[in-house]
């Protein structure tokens, strides 16, 4: 896909306070820069920002997924255990490669993925697979004309966030990931903050050990989705190092 514009970029992820987009990017007060344009074009850190970013990968084929899933097995298969940490768009990736590989990954830490099981009334358009464009190895097997049947939640989990669809009851289970730990991680002013609950509730749902982690709810506070560039990045790094300490298999 094309490069989204500075200004979109800007909106949404490094001075979302200035756009008000979505109920809780007034929160956002982390992005490194005192410059009277922060986190926007003209601000010195922002635009070095931009000047990095590259083509959004174009999920919706599902092409994507299929290499990286074959491309992170291969490389797996030759370092040997690993922890996956993905942040957003590679989301859906990780889920493929540990289904590829679930004895060589000892954690997933997914930081704010994108693809959510959201509802159609989110404005979304959610995946036939909740957290995939392919499917993942589901149990009950899913056949090569078998979806996955769901419904849609009437009242969200919380005020202020989307809702998500679940599957129906009795709900396919996601075995190759149900004994790896896994933490979904989201930050307090990102538009992820409203979405991603669903990974983990669809995650849950199907019998993995999910964990659903809020930034603020630890005592880090006003990050948007580009948290690995932020003030107060050190200290979210110190927070995922300790989670890994505790949860990962060794």
């Amino acid at each position: 896909g094309p490069i989204s514009s500075a200004g979109g970029i800007s909106e949404r992820f490094t001075a979302p306070a200035t756009a008000h987009q979505f109920g809780r990017a007034a929160r956002h007060t982390q992005w490194p820069s005192d410059h009277s344009a922060s986190g926007r074009p003209g601000d010195p850190v922002f635009d070095r920002f931009f000047a990095s970013q590259v083509n959004a990968i174009p999920t919706a084929t599902g092409r994507p997924e299929r290499l990286m899933r074959a491309a992170g097995a291969a490389l797996l298969d030759h370092i040997g255990p690993a922890i996956l940490i993905t942040h957003s768009q590679s989301g859906a990736m990780g889920w493929q490669i540990a289904d590829a590989r679930p004895e060589l990954v000892r954690a997933i830490l997914a930081i704010e993925p994108s693809m959510a099981p959201t509802t159609p009334s989110s404005g979304s358009s959610p995946s036939a697979y909740g957290i995939t464009v392919n499917p993942l190895t589901f149990e009950p097997p899913l056949g090569p004309h078998d979806v996955l049947s769901r419904y849609e939640q009437t009242v969200p989990d919380a005020p202020g966030v989307e809702l998500c669809w679940l599957q129906a009851e009795p709900a396919r289970t996601l075995p190759r990931l149900a004994q790896i730990p896994i933490a979904i991680v989201v930050a307090e002013a990102s538009p992820q903050a409203h979405t991603a609950h669903c990974v983990a509730r669809f995650l849950v749902q199907a019998g993995v050990h999910a964990e659903f982690i809020r930034l603020e709810e630890q005592g880090i506070a006003g990050n948007g989705h580009m948290m690995m560039l932020e003030r107060n990045s050190d200290d979210i790094a110190a927070f995922l190092a300790d989670w890994i300490e505790q949860r990962a298999i060794t």
